[in-house]
């Protein structure tokens, strides 16, 4: 999604739709998207059967790669650093 498309769906321009939504979420529109497929990206990980390749595009990334670096940026961790982290923690 792009933040003209978000803006079209409420009916806004991007400036207001930009304002009202990091007003509400402390997040610029893209920001706050990014969280939301990070965080059902972190649901999908623990789930060992589901490949992260997979796991990438199901959460909206272009790639396997800006998927990696996206969440290592938020996390600390690559996504198969933080899928081994969680097996280990969770057995």
């Amino acid at each position: 999604w792009t933040v003209e498309e978000m803006a079209a769906l409420v009916g806004l321009g991007t400036t207001a739709f930009s304002e009202k939504a990091k007003s509400y979420t402390g997040f610029t529109p893209l920001n706050y998207l990014i969280n939301i497929r990070i965080s059902k990206a972190i649901k999908l990980l623990k789930r060992s059967e589901v490949n992260v390749t997979d796991i990438a595009l199901d959460v909206g990334f272009y790639s396997s790669q800006h998927f990696a670096n996206t969440f290592k940026k938020l996390t600390g961790y690559t996504p198969s650093e933080f899928r081994k982290k969680n097996i280990i923690t969770n057995e």
